[in-house]
């Protein structure tokens, strides 16, 4: 037996108990009232000349399902991570990946704000749905994505509530989410969230493990330093509905993470005391002002962050798989030979200003800027007695400023839609690099320009098609530019990736099916990428590819009570680059498929709903889902002989989870079941997954009447 089973078994117990003590004196709680965002709104996005998939999160509130779950089960976009809760994710869509992705919190971007921040650890009861746009990106966002952006819309209940959820599961994970609302007087409210999660990370993986005369053998070890732990804090008030302002608000934010690191980049080499703490401190300032003179619309956003983040690098101990010390240095660290005891501090400044302006008729035109600036300073007196020199001590600066004007029209009756927008990129970056023991100041500063357009023509009320081309811009941003002082090196001197982007979409809506076919090329630019490396890495500016994919879903109702829905994306990225330093013949790898890249990835499954099995006010869902990822290179797959080469091997994960909810108490209890079969799977650089895991959630919800 685990040893965190009697822990689980109590949570269990104590979480059926609850939901039937609640549910027997349902008269003490007020009545829940589901919260739905307006299908109107829906529509509008899904039929926008964007390439644009809604996620409406309300529905798996119930669950124990998190925020990668939920997209990893979306047409087109793929997750690894390199391990689990708390560990970092990287993102693929349509062929792009990792930071041609960006981010978004209600429009705003995440940008530089560390990991407290990390999409990886939303709390879905926090969101009302994600946004995940594949192609063209409107210039509301403000952003130089390559491509593809996710933004997270948050909760916007107008009514009071208060919404707190409890979770434990395998490897010792607990989530304590907190969300409520009150309002004070007609026009006046106060909002809070807070988060109070922990993650042991100790599930099992097979390891090379030396015995005493230094023979390798593979045992199955639990990982022993991969704890995480998320804080998170954030008030807000504000006015709603004055006579000078549709909303203005001001939020305050605390937010800390606390990881321990594990291994390196491979999975060869453990670590058992290196850590990495990262604290987060902001103020945020929104105005909102719609339909002044019935034509202008305003959205006004203002944050300062403040960041501190400490890097433990300082033992002397030498640990083996099994969490045991085997040896002792004579200086340095586990990571770095001079050791780190690291703290950086960075200050982020966002504004953000978007004018909407409807002239008359059905034309609109947008204006929309986005500023951002970043410094970073840091100190190390490991660092200042090994090298004689502290080179974190030197300020890191950074400066993005991306603007954009677009006019969206429509033409004959509304069946054509168009949108076409101009863009403006402007980068300064002024920073470091270490030559050798020589502090080494680089500066640079980018400007470019980009334009997209797309349509949307509606053959039918129920079918219609979308095209969109894009010549896209991602700067580089701060971890790449000046790494992240731990395993990443710095390189200010990268250039912009720059990507022409065509997105075609066939798709088909009524109350039975919603299908969709779509297909994509991207021919990319001076990708910035960041190699496999045993000990430290850097992002190098070196390749150009060429994408081509297609991707189909479909959902199906067949009954009021069941859904169905399956998904398949086929992305081939190839190399168009002559790569130097990879050989004396430096075309062996033109035209060659990108390693350490999946290509082929598949999701299906069902939602069982029904009301009144145990009693009229019950209500119990079944869910099930299915991924699968076709095998792949972790190198390039022309080098070598094919039966010896390093490859990610195929996977097939199960999700199975059931929910019971109370309609008059608002209270619900879900069990679900990760990786159901118990699969060996991997992620980055053929980094092992946990297995099966378990998780049971408890949740109460109240509203007014």
């Amino acid at each position: 037996m685990s040893r965190h089973a009697p822990k689980k078994l109590l949570c269990l117990v104590l979480a059926i108990q609850a939901f039937c003590a609640v549910a027997q004196d349902s008269t003490k709680i007020n009545q829940l009232q589901e919260v739905v965002v307006k299908s109107s709104v829906l529509q509008t996005l899904r039929k926008s000349p964007l390439n644009i998939l809604v996620i409406d999160t309300k529905a798996y509130y119930q669950t124990n399902l998190n925020s990668l779950d939920i997209l990893k089960r979306s047409s087109g976009v793929n997750i690894r991570t390199n391990g689990a809760y708390g560990a970092n994710a990287e993102f693929f869509l349509n062929g792009i990946r990792g930071k041609q992705i960006k981010f978004f919190v209600d429009g705003n971007p995440v940008d530089n704000l560390g990991d407290t921040q990390g999409i990886n650890i939303v709390p879905i009861q926090q969101t009302e749905r994600f946004e995940v746009y594949k192609g063209v990106i409107p210039i509301e966002l403000g952003t130089d994505a390559l491509g593809g952006a996710i933004n997270i819309v948050t909760r916007r209940e107008t009514k009071d509530f208060v919404d707190f959820s409890a979770s434990y599961g395998s490897f010792n994970t607990t989530k304590n989410n907190l969300q409520f609302r009150k309002g004070l007087g007609e026009h006046f409210y106060v909002m809070g969230t807070a988060s109070l999660n922990h993650a042991d990370n100790d599930y099992r993986i097979e390891a090379e493990v030396p015995d005493e005369f230094g023979t390798v053998a593979i045992k199955r070890v639990r990982r022993f330093h991969d704890q995480f732990g998320f804080t998170n804090v954030k008030l807000e008030t504000g006015l709603r509905h004055v006579k000078w302002a549709d909303a203005v608000s001001v939020q305050v934010q605390y937010a800390q993470t606390r990881s321990d690191l594990q291994h390196n980049f491979i999975m060869r080499q453990p670590y058992g005391e290196a850590s990495y703490t990262d604290r987060l401190r902001g103020i945020t300032l929104a105005y909102q002002n719609f339909d002044l003179a019935g034509k202008l619309d305003i959205n006004t956003y203002l944050s300062f962050n403040q960041t501190r983040n400490v890097f433990t690098d300082t033992t002397l101990n030498v640990y083996n798989w099994e969490g045991r010390v085997v040896d002792r240095r004579y200086s340095g660290g586990e990571i770095s030979t001079g050791g780190n005891w690291l703290t950086t501090e960075s200050g982020v400044f966002n504004a953000r200003q978007v004018l909407t302006y409807r002239p008359g008729g059905k034309v609109k035109i947008s204006l929309a800027n986005t500023f951002q600036a970043f410094r970073r300073r840091g100190e190390d007196p490991f660092a200042l007695e090994f090298y004689g020199a502290d080179f974190f001590g030197q300020p890191q600066i950074m400066q993005k400023n991306v603007a954009g004007m677009s006019v969206e029209s429509q033409w004959w009756d509304g069946k054509l839609v168009n949108l076409t927008s101009l863009k403006h990129f402007h980068g300064s970056y002024s920073g470091n690099k270490r030559d050798d023991l020589t502090f080494v100041p680089v500066s640079q500063t980018i400007d470019q320009w980009g334009a997209n357009t797309a349509f949307t023509y509606f053959l039918s009320p129920n079918l219609f098609a979308k095209a969109s081309y894009e010549k896209a811009t991602r700067l580089p941003d701060e971890t790449e530019s000046f790494g992240d002082l731990r395993l990443v090196r710095p390189n200010p001197a990268l250039l912009p990736e720059r990507s022409d982007n065509v997105n075609l979409n066939l798709i088909f809506r009524n109350k039975l099916i919603d299908a969709e076919l779509s297909g994509f090329f991207r021919n990319v630019e001076n990708i910035i990428y960041l190699p496999p490396a045993a000990f430290y890495a850097q992002y190098l500016n070196a390749l150009r590819v060429q994408i081509r994919g297609v991707e189909s879903a479909v959902k199906i109702h067949p009954r009021p009570w069941l859904d169905l829905d399956a998904n398949v994306t086929f992305q081939d990225l190839r190399n168009r680059s002559l790569l130097e330093g990879y050989g004396t013949n430096s075309q062996r790898y033109f035209g060659a498929r990108m390693p350490n890249v999946p290509y082929l990835f598949a999701n299906g499954g069902f939602t069982a709903r029904r009301d009144s099995v145990l009693q009229k006010s019950a209500h119990i869902q079944l869910y099930w889902n299915a991924g699968f990822v076709h095998d792949y290179y972790l190198y390039w797959a022309i080098d070598g002989d094919p039966s010896l080469k390093n490859r990610i091997p195929s996977q097939f994960v199960n999700h199975l989870g059931a929910s019971i909810f109370h309609y008059k108490s608002g209270v619900s209890l879900a069990f679900d079941v990760n990786n159901l079969f118990d699969r060996r799977i991997y992620d980055n650089f053929k980094v092992q997954l946990p297995g099966q895991a378990y998780s049971v959630k408890l949740r109460i919800y109240q509203t007014k009447p």
